[in-house]
């Protein structure tokens, strides 16, 4: 994730476990957990925690069932806290997601993800500018 301060060491890597959760057929609400720190090297050190749910429509290949690809579109919020500079700021952002998955054989899959949002809860300390940006790569699994 980048984009959360205005300064040059403000990447931030960690993990997010998501669930989803079909509400209607092609419809689906994704909620997750992000948790990371910023690298080693930069400075000032950051960490991150943050929650966000995405409300999805899935748009499906023309393949047979559990074989290919799917986009999801989603828009969605974060809210959560970011640590910098020995302080903890509130990070509260919104904005629209994209996944593309492609399915490997029977429940397993791979999930490339990219999200802006905007920030809507400003840190003067932090110089938060307004956009930030994340890409994610993850594996999933379906449980039946």
């Amino acid at each position: 994730m980048t984009g959360i301060t205005g300064s040059g060491g403000d990447l931030v890597v960690g993990i997010t476990p998501f669930l989803v959760v079909e509400v209607a057929k092609g419809l689906f609400l994704r909620p997750a957990i992000a948790v990371g720190g910023s690298l080693p090297s930069a400075s000032p050190h950051m960490t991150l925690a943050t929650t966000r749910v995405d409300a999805c429509t899935r748009l499906a290949g023309l393949y047979t069932s559990t074989h290919g690809m799917q986009l999801d579109i989603c828009g969605g919020a974060d809210a959560g806290m970011l640590e910098g500079d020995g302080r903890a700021h509130p990070l509260v952002a919104f904005g629209p997601s994209m996944d593309l998955r492609g399915e490997l054989g029977g429940d397993l899959a791979v999930v490339l993800r990219g999200l802006v949002d905007a920030n809507a809860w400003r840190s003067n300390q932090l110089t938060t500018p307004l956009w930030a940006g994340r890409g994610e790569v993850a594996m999933s699994w379906r449980l039946r």
